[in-house]
Order: structure tokens, then sequence, then C-alpha cells
């Protein structure tokens, strides 16, 4: 019950989304990293299913008396108990260049993607602040500007 308060409104939504955007940025430094591995393939995580089931999650809230946010699972995208998500990490779906070591990595790609998870991630972490900002603020019973 004392969690309640972080379970309704934007706060579960933000926190899942610094999540995938965290673990996303580590799939794609490791892309970066495997530039000259010979043989490896571009991986990523699945960004449609996340947002797929974000909304689900969404849409089953609203449809509550008591609008409480439950996180709907997949076999590729599952909570852990402290709040955390395990993603199960996927191919790339946009093909690179096929090296001569059969590598596929786009450094181009992989450094444009990782600009716009870090601006995702940064924009999350402003909005949970901002969340965080008007909970003390009803807490301690003062206007908000």
């Amino acid at each position: 019950m004392n969690d309640i308060v972080f379970r309704k409104g934007a706060l579960p939504l933000l926190e899942k989304g610094i999540y995938f955007s965290a673990a996303r940025h580590r799939v794609l430094t490791n892309n970066v990293a495997n530039i000259d591995t010979p043989f490896y393939k571009v991986q990523d995580l699945p960004q449609e299913e996340f947002r797929d089931l974000l909304h689900r999650s969404i849409e089953s809230r609203d449809k509550r008396t008591v609008r409480l946010f439950d996180f709907e699972e997949s076999s590729s995208i599952r909570e852990r108990r402290n709040g955390d998500l395990d993603v199960s990490v996927v191919p790339s779906d946009l093909p690179g260049i096929l090296r001569h070591s059969e590598n596929n990595v786009n450094p181009e790609r992989e450094a444009t993607k990782l600009v716009r998870n870090a601006g995702l991630h940064n924009m999350l972490t402003q909005l949970i602040a901002q969340e965080f900002n008007l909970l003390d603020a009803a807490v301690r019973e003062r206007p908000t500007a």
C-alpha cells in the first residue's frame, strides 16, 4: 500500500522508459565496441514491442476503478522484482553493410541511435524529476511555479 503513489500517474511509465533506454544504451554501446569483431551482428532491443506493452498497460490501467499501473510482460520483456526490466536482445531490424569479416556494424547508424536514445533518456529523467518536484510540493503544501 505504501507504493500506491508511485503506481499511479506518469511515474511508472517514465520509470519503465528509463529502464528500457538504459538497457538499450548498453546494447548499442556493445555494438560500437564490437565494430572490428569478426562475424559480429548488430543487436538492439524490441522497441515496438516495448511501446505496445506500455500501451496495453496504460489501457488496462485506465479501465480500473483504482488506476494503478501494472506492467504487462511478454516473452522477451519481463519485469524484475526491483521494477527494472529484463529485456531480450534481438538482431537489429536495420541491416548493416556486411564487410569481409562478416561484421555488419555501421558506426554512423549506431552513433545516431545512441544520440537519439540518450536524448530520450535525458528527457525521461527530466520528466521524472518534474514529477517528483510536484509530489514534493504537494507533500510540503507549497505552490508550484
